[in-house]
C-alpha cells in the first residue's frame, strides 16, 4: 500500500495528533490512498486539519472546534468519495463540533453535515423547496454520485 507523507512545511499551523495518553506524537494517524489524490484534494484535506486548531468559542458562541471524529469523516468524504471532476463544495466547521459540506447550483443544494459524533445527515432542496432528508447518512458511493449528479443537473 501507498502512503501519503505531507512536510512539517506543508503542516505550518496544523495541530499536532495526540496519542491516548495525551502524548503529542507529531504525525497524523489516518492511513489515505495517494492513487486519487490531486493537488486540490490535498489542499482541502489541509484545510479539513487546519479545523483541528480551532479554538472553543471559535464562533463567538461557545462552540468547540470540529471533534477528530468529525474531521475524520470527513477526510475520508473527499479522500474516497469525491472525483476529480465534482465540484468541489464549501466545507465549514458548524456550531458544536461538527462539519458541513455544500454543494450549490442555481437552485438545487445539498448540505452534508458530519456531526461531532460522526453521524452524518444531508437535505436535499430546489429553492425554498426541502425535496429529502436523511438523519441517519452512511457514506455510500452510489448515494454520494446520486446527490452530486443532481445538483449538477442542468434545470
Amino acid at each position: 500500500m501507498s502512503s501519503l507523507t505531507i512536510s512539517d512545511k506543508e503542516l505550518s499551523g496544523v495541530n499536532h495528533v495526540n496519542d491516548e495518553f495525551g502524548k503529542e506524537t507529531g504525525q497524523w494517524s489516518e492511513v489515505l490512498s495517494i492513487f486519487n489524490l490531486t493537488p486540490l484534494k490535498i489542499k482541502v484535506l489541509k484545510t479539513l486539519l487546519e479545523f483541528g486548531n480551532l479554538q472553543n468559542n471559535w464562533d463567538t458562541y461557545g462552540s468547540p472546534p470540529p471533534t477528530k471524529l468529525a474531521i475524520k469523516r470527513a477526510l475520508k468524504l473527499v479522500a474516497d468519495f469525491l472525483m476529480d471532476d465534482d465540484p468541489m463544495p464549501q466545507i465549514v466547521p458548524v456550531s458544536g463540533g461538527g462539519i458541513q459540506f455544500a454543494w450549490r447550483k442555481q437552485d438545487r443544494e445539498v448540505n452534508l453535515d458530519i456531526l461531532p459524533d460522526g453521524r452524518m445527515e444531508y437535505v436535499k432542496s430546489l429553492g425554498d423547496n426541502i425535496l429529502e432528508v436523511n438523519d441517519n447518512f452512511a457514506l455510500d458511493w452510489d448515494k454520494v454520485r446520486s446527490m452530486l449528479a443532481w445538483v449538477q443537473q442542468e434545470q
